[in-house]
């Protein structure tokens, strides 16, 4: 993708999702023992995954034109997402719905635990739910950079509750 993003003319759209969000449902399908992975596989993973996702958008930003569909904007109305994007592409709708599919695919090793489900709202950051408040704080301030770039509103963090995250998100990498 990023030789794709270097190149003049070319359009990408980039769907993306709230980093606590996803973090949150990596270590439940850890803590669930799903695939075998250790939870600081997970962690990696999603960091580098955004990591890898801020370094498209800057070297595209010269070359390309990107367009950021946000996965909680889509489950909130899809249907003004795919209007958005349709009208970005140029492609006329004309009011047309797209309806989420209603079974996932089973064969699919990756599939999560919304099989047969559509994506919920109610699970839209529900990672202060999910996760131990200091450990969401801690996150916060880790993926502040990306959030912002991804234009996710600043969530306020307590410094001291981030401090006390560090160490407890420390040991979850270091365990099984």
């Amino acid at each position: 993708l990023l030789r794709l993003a270097n190149r003049s003319g070319t359009r990408l759209i980039l769907v993306v999702r709230e980093p606590l969000d996803i973090m949150a449902s990596a270590l439940d399908v850890q803590r669930r023992q799903q695939y075998g992975h250790t939870r600081r596989f997970y962690l990696e993973r999603v960091w580098e995954a955004h990591q890898g996702l801020l370094k498209l958008i800057s070297a595209a930003n010269d070359t390309a034109e990107i367009f950021v569909v946000r996965y909680e904007d889509w489950v909130r109305d899809h249907q003004r997402s795919i209007d958005a994007v349709a009208e970005w592409l140029g492609l006329p709708l004309g009011g047309r719905v797209f309806e989420f599919p209603t079974s996932a695919d089973s064969s699919d090793p990756y599939t999560t635990s919304l099989h047969g489900q559509n994506p919920s709202p109610e699970m839209i950051g529900a990672f202060r739910q999910r996760l131990p408040t200091h450990v969401w704080h801690y996150l916060a301030r880790v993926f502040s950079g990306v959030r912002s770039a991804l234009a996710y509103p600043e969530l306020k963090f307590d410094r001291r509750l981030a401090s006390i995250g560090a160490l407890t998100f420390r040991k979850l990498t270091h365990g099984p």
